[in-house]
């Protein structure tokens, strides 16, 4: 007679059962890249011989450098830090890992063209369309913000479904998303979570952004949505769906829910010290650093040299329209020379001598007021943001994002100022600036002042100037607007 075990079956135990319950729970991961105004990497890629541009190419050895100025055109730059990090993202089908890419405000979505040499990954072309006014202007209507936003939500909808099809998703799907976004699209990436669960309204000029209706339409069942991490490169709305000429963007300001709440586990957020445009006030992630979950980080530079986007040499008119009635010489960025020189834009050898000349004749002479500045700083807030992503696992190629952060050693200047917010980064977690009572504030000491100011000439821009009818015009005392959020 056989012998009775007292050992217990576990092949129908509780345990086994949990576990068939979790192994029913799809999990998908999308990173989703929101571009900034009038950046466009489908219009960056395009070539130049198929657009009528102020612009264009010379040759550096066998290499085509691009030449900008000061137009804001989507086809003129170069890729942001947003594209680069939408390349450098890693797709896996196996791992249920995709990545999505929208365009920036004022810009025509893509076209599917797999024929063309100038299409991406996935076979999107630029659509060779121009620029639209009322979005890159107000950030409204078919380009503008909340027409973005409605687009994510189409395209984040699809790739979740494609991610997860034939999956045994009984126990539901969580979907988890990386969110990043450069100025207008780090505005959409904050409203892209906190229109979760909003129906479309006036609010959002009628477009439907709820992702989580909108998956639930597509799939079926409700996904539970996580936002693992944040990262953001000066953020600013701009947004006025009501004026004719001259925007009111601080009216808008309060009507839309920029706070980074708690589904967002992770939020770094790169600001720009050097930026005071009247319209390109900063909207700061205060909601997620009190809580403990946002890093600010303030770095030198303009706008664009923290989010990317300029042409890999721009031509800057430092006389910027200086004439007989601008009598006190204020230059580009509204500043006379001597702060020009003092603060490191410009140099003392740069500029011509006022000896035996009267002031006007001096000041609106012949003489080459040009400035010719090289877009390579913009690798290091992307190597600071990499820092970041690294921490929290985030997928990425790290072989092609090394070779977008790399600096020739030519540049040892600029080696040496990465090498000085590395180290701010890593250990104190802040830059060369601070945020304090809604102003921009130099925490360096002066070795590291003396760096930023030898690096400036070459490498960092002045956004602020008279061109573009007053867009680009600076704000009250050349200090930015800061709004807390």
């Amino acid at each position: 007679m056989g012998e009775y075990s007292n050992r217990k079956c576990t092949c129908n135990s509780v345990t086994d059962k949990k576990m068939q319950k979790e192994d029913n729970k799809v999990e998908a991961t999308i990173g989703v890249f929101f571009d900034g105004t009038c950046n466009n990497k489908y219009n960056s890629m395009y070539t130049p011989h198929n657009r009528s541009s102020t612009n264009g190419f010379a040759k550096a050895g066998k290499r085509k450098v691009r030449i900008g100025d000061d137009c804001d055109g989507s086809y003129e730059g170069d890729l942001t830090n947003i594209a680069k990090l939408w390349e450098t993202y890693t797709s896996s089908k196996e791992k249920r890992i995709d990545r999505v890419y929208i365009e920036g405000p004022g810009t025509e979505a893509p076209v599917k063209d797999m024929k063309s040499p100038y299409r991406d990954a996935e076979g999107w072309v630029s659509s060779n369309q121009d620029d639209v006014t009322a979005g890159f202007a107000y950030g409204i209507k078919d380009t503008g913000i909340f027409a973005k936003l409605e687009r994510a939500c189409k395209l984040v909808t699809a790739k979740a479904a494609m991610l997860t099809k034939g999956l045994d998703a009984r126990q539901g799907v969580v979907l988890r998303l990386d969110l990043f976004g450069f100025s207008r699209g780090a505005a959409e990436a904050r409203l892209f979570v906190n229109m979760i669960g909003k129906s479309p309204s006036a609010y959002t000029e009628n477009r439907d952004a709820d992702l989580d209706d909108a998956l639930f339409r597509s799939m079926g069942m409700r996904v539970n949505i996580e936002v693992r991490f944040m990262g953001l490169f000066d953020t600013v709305l701009s947004y006025d769906n009501e004026s004719w000429i001259i925007p009111s963007f601080d009216k808008y300001e309060s009507r839309y829910d920029l706070q980074i709440g708690d589904k967002v586990k992770k939020a770094i957020h790169l600001v720009a010290a050097d930026e005071y445009r009247k319209y390109f006030s900063l909207t700061t992630i205060d909601s997620a650093i009190k809580q403990g979950r946002g890093i600010g980080i303030v770095l030198p530079g303009a706008h664009s040299d923290i989010g990317g986007g300029y042409a890999e040499i721009v031509v800057e008119k430092m006389r910027d329209g200086c004439s007989r009635w601008n009598k006190y010489g204020l230059y580009r960025g509204f500043k006379n020379p001597e702060q020009l020189i003092q603060q490191g834009w410009i140099t003392e050898s740069w500029m011509p001598s006022s000896k035996n000349h009267g002031f006007f004749d001096y000041i609106c002479s012949s003489w080459d007021d040009s400035r010719y500045v090289l877009n390579y700083y913009d690798r290091i807030p992307l190597h600071v943001m990499h820092h970041f992503m690294e921490k929290e696992s985030i997928p990425v190629d790290l072989e092609n994002l090394h070779r977008r952060c790399k600096i020739n050693v030519r540049h040892k200047q600029l080696i040496e100022v990465r090498g000085c917010i590395m180290a701010n980064v890593t250990s104190n977690k802040r830059g060369p600036y601070v945020l304090s009572n809604s102003e921009v504030v130099f925490c360096g000491n002066k070795q590291e002042g003396n760096l930023i100011k030898d690096v400036r000439f070459t490498f960092m821009h002045l956004s602020a100037h008279r061109g573009s009818f007053g867009a680009h015009g600076a704000n009250e005392g050349n200090k930015r607007r800061i709004r807390s959020s």
